[in-house]
């Protein structure tokens, strides 16, 4: 049911109603409530009964444009990303199961998708969240993707505070360093994309061809601990590597945006 009602908001539908068969599901009332405020945005429960409830989508596109929904996956990703990185370096639980619960990346990845949907079918739509061609949707799509993983990879890292602990202090400094270049890398395939800016592109992947290899050479030094440690370590710079990867797709997702700009109308 879960899945129905999060496929029928991906799909555009504006209204939708569950209808219970027994009347004592509450406790499934309830959860439904719990999803649609934690992973739809702008959906709200406009009728309830003990046999049904009646969700409206309540949003305009043209108050959250897809660039301002990219932006804020930016801004809430890459904050996961530096907490998880201080939860692990600082040792600190509360602070890594914090990046754990957070879900505003994935509620904002579930109406970027709709939002995409929504434009390839109609040109109006395209319009409102400021899609220039079809093909932009493509790379929009991908872009958002990349997001949500740059967060999923954040847990991650947080997961690791409960094997590594404190992350060894010979390596605390280098993690630190490398983390910063992933978290740069992400932010300039961010304003490459807000900018149209091939050279702030080229930039961002390069950049990540040095986390790449600085990421190869710490996981070799992390072999050096005891087993559980290095195999928590050598799963968290994994991860840092996998944010740095994941804004090279993004910016190259953007070079291809631009060139499509360029290229000439047959």
């Amino acid at each position: 049911m879960v899945r129905k009602l999060l496929a029928m908001y991906l799909a555009g539908y504006d209204a939708i109603e569950v209808r219970f068969e027994d009347q004592g599901m509450a406790e499934l009332r309830s959860y439904l409530k719990s999803i649609v405020r934690h992973k739809m945005v702008g959906v709200e429960v406009v009728d309830e009964s003990q046999s049904s409830i009646v969700v409206r989508c309540l949003l305009r596109y043209s108050e959250l444009p897809l660039r301002s929904v990219v932006d804020r996956m930016r801004v809430l990703s890459l904050l996961m990303v530096q907490d998880a990185v201080k939860a692990v370096m600082e040792g600190d639980a509360p602070l890594a199961q914090d990046v754990i619960s957070r879900d505003d990346v994935d509620r904002l990845y579930f109406l970027s998708t709709r939002q995409l949907r929504d434009a390839i079918s109609n040109p109006v739509v395209a319009g409102e969240i400021g899609l220039r061609s079809p093909g932009d949707a493509l790379g929009y799509r991908l872009i958002t993707k990349s997001l949500e993983r740059v967060a999923d990879h954040a847990t991650s890292i947080a997961q690791a505070t409960f094997t590594v602990g404190r992350l060894p202090e010979r390596l605390s400094d280098r993690f630190a360093e490398l983390s910063s270049m992933a978290v740069n890398v992400v932010e300039d395939s961010v304003r490459a994309l807000n900018l149209m800016d091939e050279r702030v592109a080229m930039r961002s992947i390069s950049l990540a061809q040095e986390v790449v290899k600085y990421e190869e050479r710490l996981g070799r030094e992390a072999f050096d601990a005891s087993a559980v440690i290095a195999a928590g370590v050598r799963l968290m710079l994994e991860s840092v590597r996998r944010v740095a990867e994941y804004g090279s797709d993004i910016a190259e997702a953007t070079l291809n945006m631009i060139a499509e700009g360029q290229a000439e109308p047959r």
